[in-house]
């Protein structure tokens, strides 16, 4: 019943999260952006933040009484929020290449990762889950309905768990895919400066200028056939993603793979791709096998 009920805190946290992420974006950049990992409207750093502080309370009973001064759960939120975003990014970016939250350009950051102004502000909304909203929801432990309280949890964890296993599979694919971009366009480069040798002509003469367009060209070709063959999920997954944190040439196929998914809105990209496909279904008709 307690995992239960804490599971159904977590979600709840989790979409609270994502309204007000969804919101600060809205009015900061003055369009509707569905932020987060996730397709659903859930960020769980929040719900793990917040059924964390619920535990704490419930450990330590200096904090369940209100003995403890405000300033004292303040700094205590401001620390372990700190220390959550930021394993939570760097853990993230290893395993799937990417960057979802960026605050480079936000004073007294480090690595980007965290930085104090929103620290201070998750500071601020740890006061506010002690003060008034575990208090509320302990009041709501009795109310609950222990067999209604797990069939509910039972299927927001399967909603959860899709989700989840649905958007890595997503980004991991996408990740994948960058790798093979940049090998292939590598390959490219080495059989263009062989066929160049082969005929007497020296990579010098075509100068550093024309291998840069060479390599441009390919990279342009390659990262509009990625995306034309990419599946809704995988371009929803990179809609959502601030950078890549490849480097190197992956780096670059990268930055130009979520650039160009992002210039277009989801009608204009699946515009695109029927159009891509219907030139392919005229191509075969032709005889040209859409080559």
């Amino acid at each position: 019943m307690i995992f239960s009920l804490y599971f159904v805190y977590f979600i709840e946290a989790s979409f609270a999260g994502w309204v007000w992420e969804c919101l600060y974006s809205a009015v900061k950049q003055g369009r509707w952006e569905n932020r987060g990992f996730l397709f659903g409207p859930v960020i769980p750093i929040y719900g793990v933040g917040t059924v964390g502080m619920m535990i704490i309370v419930r450990l330590l009973p200096d904090l369940s009484a209100g003995d403890v001064s405000l300033w004292k759960v303040f700094v205590i939120s401001v620390v372990g929020s700190a220390i959550l975003e930021y394993v939570t990014s760097y853990v993230m970016e290893r395993l799937f290449h990417a960057v979802w939250w960026d605050y480079s350009d936000l004073p007294l950051n480090i690595h980007g990762r965290i930085c104090l102004p929103a620290s201070l502000g998750f500071g601020v909304a740890g006061v506010v889950i002690v003060k008034y909203v575990i208090p509320f929801a302990m009041e709501r432990v009795g109310n609950h309905d222990p067999l209604a309280t797990e069939g509910i949890s039972l299927l927001l964890m399967c909603a959860f768990g899709a989700d989840l296993g649905l958007s890595i599979a997503s980004i991991q694919s996408v990740s994948a895919r960058i790798q093979r971009l940049a090998a292939g366009i590598n390959r490219q480069m080495e059989r263009a400066v062989e066929a160049a040798s082969a005929v007497g002509a020296g990579i010098t003469e075509t100068g550093a200028q024309g291998a840069a367009e060479l390599k441009e060209r390919l990279l342009s070709s390659a990262v509009g056939q990625a995306i034309a063959d990419s599946t809704p999920a995988q371009r929803l997954a990179l809609l959502r993603v601030r950078r890549t944190s490849f480097t190197g040439d992956l780096k670059e196929a990268g930055e130009k793979y979520l650039e160009r998914v992002k210039k277009y809105t989801p009608l204009e990209l699946a515009h695109r791709i029927l159009k891509r496909e219907d030139e392919r279904e005229e191509d075969k008709a032709d005889g040209t096998g859409g080559k």
